[in-house]
C-alpha cells in the first residue's frame, strides 16, 4: 500500500525453518504483508504502527522532541538527548518491537547477530518470484528458503528506490551517534547485495 496503511488483520507469518544453529525461524514475509511476495508496512525504528510516508520525519518520530538532538529514548549521548537525556538501552524493548506487539510475543524484529547468521549460513541471490524482484536465501543446512521482496525504504518522508532495494530493520544499534549511525538496518539491493547500511530511526523500514 502506497499510503502505508496498516492492514484490516496483521497475518501471523509461518515460521520458516532454515535450520540455523541458534533454532530460530524466520518470517515467511513482511509484517503487514499476507504473501511473500506483498511488500508489508514500513516502521520507523522503535514504532509500532505504520504511518503516512510523509510522516517518516524527525518531527514525526515518537522518541524526540522534533529533532535528532532531542531524543527521548535509546539515547547513549546527551548531546542527543532532549535536556541532556541519555540512558542504557541498545536494544528495542518488547513494548516498542512491532513484531512482537502486533504479532505476539514469540516474534520479534530480527537483531543484527540474527541477519548475519542468516548470511553466513545461506547462500543467496537475486531473483524474481511471481513478478516480485527481490533477494532469495536459501539455507545451505536444509534447502528451505526465505523471500526478502525489495520495497525499498522511506528516508526523509519518501520511498526510495522501490523494486530496486530492500532495507529490513534490525532491533539493536550500529552505535549510537544518530549524526553518522544508528539502529542496524540489513540492506539488500536487488543489483548489488551488502549487509550494514545505516539509517536514521525516524526513516522507515520493513520486516
Amino acid at each position: 500500500d502506497p499510503d502505508n496503511r496498516a492492514p484490516a488483520n496483521w497475518e501471523m507469518p509461518p515460521a520458516i525453518d532454515l535450520g540455523l544453529p541458534s533454532g530460530k525461524g524466520w518470517a515467511a514475509f513482511n509484517l503487514g504483508a499476507g504473501t511473500i511476495t506483498e511488500y508489508g508496512n514500513y516502521f520507523a525504528w522503535g514504532e509500532i504502527e505504520p504511518k503516512a510516508i510523509e510522516k517518516f520525519t524527525w518531527s514525526d518520530y515518537k522518541w524526540c522532541k522534533g529533532s535528532k538532538t532531542s531524543l527521548t529514548k535509546y539515547c547513549h549521548d546527551s548531546k542527543f538527548g532532549y535536556n541532556g537525556y541519555s540512558d542504557a538501552l541498545a536494544k528495542l524493548e518488547a513494548s516498542d518491537d512491532a513484531a512482537s506487539v502486533l504479532l505476539n510475543s514469540d516474534w520479534s524484529i530480527p537483531s543484527s547477530e540474527d541477519f548475519i547468521e542468516l548470511m553466513y549460513n545461506c547462500d543467496y541471490k537475486k531473483g524474481v518470484v511471481n513478478g516480485v524482484g527481490g533477494m532469495i536465501f536459501t539455507s545451505r543446512i536444509n534447502g528451505n528458503s526465505v523471500f526478502f521482496p525489495t520495497g525499498g525504504s522511506v528516508v526523509d518522508g519518501g520511498l526510495r528506490a522501490f523494486g530496486k532495494e530492500g532495507c529490513w530493520w534490525c532491533n539493536d544499534f550500529y552505535n549510537f551517534d544518530v549524526i553518522n549511525g544508528g539502529p542496524y538496518t540489513a540492506f539488500f539491493a536487488f543489483v548489488q547485495e551488502q549487509f550494514d547500511d545505516v539509517f536514521s530511526p525516524n526513516d522507515g523500514a520493513e520486516r
